[in-house]
Parts: C-alpha cells; sequence; structure tokens
C-alpha cells in the first residue's frame, strides 16, 4: 500500500507532499520458479531466483509552479 498526501499553496504556486511506499512494510518476495516457466531445476542447475520487493520509503516533495497552469 502506498500513500501522498499534499498540501497546495496557490498563491505561491508551490505543492508540498508527503509519501510513502511499501506503507505496513511488507517482506516478500516473488518466486521466479523455474518450473514455471517451463524448465526442470536440473536444467539450470538448480538454482532458484527470487525478485526481492523495495523495504518501506518515504520522503516530501516540493513543487513550485511558474506562470498559468
Amino acid at each position: 500500500m502506498n500513500a501522498r498526501i499534499d498540501y497546495a499553496l496557490p498563491d505561491m504556486g508551490l505543492t508540498v507532499a508527503l509519501f510513502s511506499t511499501n506503507l505496513f512494510n511488507k517482506k516478500y518476495a516473488q518466486n521466479s520458479h523455474p518450473t514455471a516457466l517451463g524448465l526442470s531445476s536440473a536444467s539450470n542447475g538448480g538454482v532458484l531466483t527470487a525478485l526481492v520487493r523495495e523495504p518501506r520509503i518515504w520522503g516530501v516533495s516540493l513543487r513550485k509552479s511558474f506562470g498559468a497552469e
């Protein structure tokens, strides 16, 4: 789950935002199992791989607008 909250200051042309990805810091891996690809364990030397997802990330962003939008 990701989250973002923005606060606009239109007179100044500014937008401030707080954001987070992987809000609950869920740890998981997406398997690339060889049998799912039609391969046997023997054909790839018995090596299994997985794609590990990013940990929780949070931050602040500041956007400035110039002129009319």
